[in-house]
């Protein structure tokens, strides 16, 4: 629909400005909307490799997180154990396929 274009066009504009700026190794989009899968990452992946300065747009990858639409919720409950002084018991991001060596997610 001409609405979810034109929110895939900002979105990818929006993420674009970041690339161009920032100059990140991956852009991770998470939340509800990931629910939508390829019908989001594809028009937004393809709007900012296309529109990013060339160096950027060759070294950026655009992924939806792997969390998917719970990230919000998770993120909330590691602040919270965080403040709360609570150990986990888990090394950041270890069963989340981390590496926890080098800071980098493997897909």
């Amino acid at each position: 629909s001409e609405i979810w274009d034109e929110t895939t066009d900002v979105l990818g504009q929006a993420m674009t400005d970041v690339v161009n700026i920032i100059e990140p190794d991956v852009l991770v989009i998470g939340g509800g909307v990931t629910r939508s899968g390829e019908q989001l990452i594809g028009p937004v992946r393809a709007g900012v490799l296309g529109a990013a300065m060339p160096p950027a747009a060759g070294a950026v990858r655009v992924e939806i997180a792997y969390l998917g639409d719970a990230v919000g919720v998770v993120g909330a409950a590691c602040l919270a154990f965080d403040l709360l002084g609570v150990d986990r018991g888990l090394d950041r991001g270890a069963d989340l396929g981390a590496d926890s060596t080098e800071g980098t997610v493997h897909a």
